[in-house]
């Protein structure tokens, strides 16, 4: 049992997609659990902006929940170890916390964000593209280093800075 905030099993993308719907049908109960799966995209523990995806559970039913683990996708390079952080599945997950804050007011977001996309530009390369995963001592696998999924990194940065840029009209920071 898991529950995964990835490129393409995503929970955040359905809660907001729940809390829209929420929102149409005047339902408390689903605005409710929509805010309780972005809860456990804001759970994952942040080290230097980076974040895994996946919260495993460590048993049957409810009862292994309390002894859950985060950890990243199985879909990793073979080089690549259980704590490599695939930085695709931040990125998008930070992208649809980012479209969070336009449903819900949340000051916990963009902290979070901006340390993401900050380490995200450190990550970058000379060429332009990013490592398709990052260990926690910074080394990326030699087969990942530079991965095809950039550009879905560099929408996280563009979505995250159109957030927080100076608005053309009074030169101070917008926050939406």
């Amino acid at each position: 049992r898991s529950i995964w905030n990835q490129a393409w099993f995503s929970t955040q993308r359905c809660a907001n997609g729940l809390f829209r719907y929420a929102l149409q049908v005047g339902s408390q109960d689903l605005e409710d659990r929509a805010r309780m799966m972005t809860e456990i995209a804001l759970a994952a523990p942040q080290q230097g902006g980076l974040f895994p995806s996946v919260l495993r559970s460590d048993g049957d039913g409810l009862d292994g929940w309390d002894r859950a683990t985060w950890t990243n996708s199985d879909r990793r390079p073979p080089s690549a170890s259980d704590h490599a952080c695939h930085i695709v599945d931040a990125a998008f997950t930070c992208r649809m916390l980012l479209e969070w804050t336009t449903l819900v007011r949340d000051g916990r977001v963009m902290p979070r964000v901006a340390a993401f996309a900050g380490r995200l530009v450190r990550l970058q390369r000379e060429s332009g593209a990013f490592p398709g995963w990052v260990e926690p001592d910074g080394k990326s696998p030699p087969e990942l280093l530079e991965s095809a999924e950039s550009a879905v990194k560099v929408s996280g940065i563009n979505a995250s800075s159109a957030r927080t840029r100076p608005s053309a009209s009074t030169g101070s920071r917008t926050s939406r």
